[in-house]
């Protein structure tokens, strides 16, 4: 069975849950939090205007017994590039950070509630019909170390460059 659950307050929730309704789901809930039991083949979006709260209620779909064939977190880009972050920084293991999209939706640069339900409505779409992801979510490489630095000694500013004698020319050629 094939759901979608829809989790949050505002308006960007409400715009997502009409478009919702047209998209074929067996099943669709719009609850306000994490109150019944996801399975692997259920849809979630999390549309919570509280940014604390959104990310909490990432954090615990994130860490819960099954992840859901797709997590989505509509917020805004910088929002979302954070909400991954602090996953990661909460150890949640890198393919559960890997499988959340944020920001949810396709990247058309949706500003309001209705261009960003939209957008989410497109990325499931697109999901239901076999097509890869659009939003790739975040690249969590782990950090590179700066390649040390050989020892050198330094040049003396302002040293006077050593000639050699075969460089002296009186017409100036031979030189660089």
């Amino acid at each position: 069975m094939r759901r979608l659950i829809i989790i949050g307050r505002g308006m960007t929730a409400e715009r997502l849950a009409v478009l919702a309704g047209q998209l074929g789901y067996e099943e669709l809930t719009v609850t306000e939090g994490l109150d019944q039991r996801l399975e692997a083949e259920d849809h979630v979006v999390i549309a919570e205007e509280d940014t604390t709260r959104a990310r909490d209620l990432l954090h615990a779909i994130a860490t819960g017994e099954r992840v859901p064939a797709y997590v989505g977190y509509a917020a805004p880009h910088k929002e979302g590039w954070k909400a991954l972050v602090t996953l990661a920084a909460r150890n949640v293991p890198k393919a559960r950070v890997d499988a959340v999209s944020a920001p949810a939706g396709v990247d058309v640069g949706a500003e309001t509630p209705d261009e960003v339900a939209i957008a989410v409505a497109a990325e499931l779409v697109a999901l239901r019909r076999g097509r890869a992801r659009p939003s790739a979510g975040l690249d969590l490489a782990p950090a590179r170390r700066p390649a040390l630095v050989e020892a050198r000694p330094r040049r003396l500013i302002g040293g006077i460059p050593r000639r050699d004698a075969g460089d002296d020319d009186d017409n100036g050629e031979g030189r660089n």
